[in-house]
């Protein structure tokens, strides 16, 4: 009898630490953000900042989707850019291939480099006088978020 009680006991301290330690795991916040978690979304954040009006928001909204639009026409282009570099065979004409299709990668960077910054400066005119020094202020924290986190881990694969 006594060896079935200090098996049950085991038992249950057994199953009460793996319920604790599912729910640590579960239930605490890492304190490390996730996309879309706890943060609002960035056309949100500049509506806020700067008060846009209704037809300032209306305007943004339509800045907005011209921006999302020209980003993914060169994500798309990036990424077709991408599976050819990768497909290049060792062969003579190798190095020179592999040489035209990192200026391509340059270029596009650049490209999304000049959008984004051409969105900032049509977002900029839209401003009123008042504005505009808060959009002065609000520049450092878009680009903190547009530009790539370190250390944050690969996207999943599907």
């Amino acid at each position: 009898m006594k060896r079935q009680t200090l098996l049950i006991v085991f038992l249950v301290l057994f199953l009460v630490l793996n319920l604790c330690t599912l729910g640590f795991v579960f239930l605490r916040d890492s304190g490390h953000q996730r996309p879309g978690k706890h943060t609002p979304p960035v056309d949100a954040i500049i509506i806020k900042t700067l008060g846009f009006d209704e037809a300032q928001v209306e305007s943004f909204n339509t800045l907005k989707s011209a921006h999302h639009k020209q980003m993914m026409e060169l994500d798309e282009e990036y990424a077709i850019v991408l599976k050819a570099y990768f497909s290049i065979n060792e062969d003579s004409s190798a190095k020179a291939k592999s040489d035209s299709l990192e200026q391509v990668f340059c270029r596009i960077q650049t490209e999304k480099a000049r959008v984004t910054r051409r969105h900032f400066q049509d977002l900029k005119d839209m401003c009123r006088p008042e504005q505009k020094e808060r959009f002065r202020e609000l520049v450092p924290e878009l680009v903190q978020i547009i530009v790539p986190k370190k250390n944050m881990p690969p996207p999943r694969r599907n």
